[in-house]
């Protein structure tokens, strides 16, 4: 089974070193135990290849899906069902990574 996933064209993340995950319809937060969560967000205008600072990534919707995917697969979990007009189940300010200073 895959140990890594793909974020972007530069970034790879070692599920083995994952700490814990957070996945809603717009995002999705993935820590490694650095001081910083890497954050993959869809974006229906997606921007190429748009990074907002190194661990924050605007990826296509089937980037997105194959990530969410490659998450719940690896860690055994049933996959969330999407539901992109809900939008309460959104992550609170607070857990979202600030990278104004970059």
């Amino acid at each position: 089974m895959k140990q890594c996933i793909k974020l972007s064209e530069c970034t790879y993340v070692n599920l083995k070193q994952v700490g814990y995950f957070h996945i809603n319809d717009e995002q999705i937060v993935i820590s490694v135990g650095g001081e910083s969560d890497f954050t993959v967000e869809y974006s229906k205008s997606y921007p190429d290849g748009k990074l907002d600072g190194p661990y924050y990534h605007y990826v296509k919707i089937q980037d997105f899906c194959r990530i969410k995917r490659q998450i719940c697969k690896y860690f055994k979990i049933d996959e969330p069902k999407s539901d992109l007009s809900e939008q309460s189940n959104t992550i609170p300010k607070e857990h979202r990574l600030d990278v104004s200073g970059f």
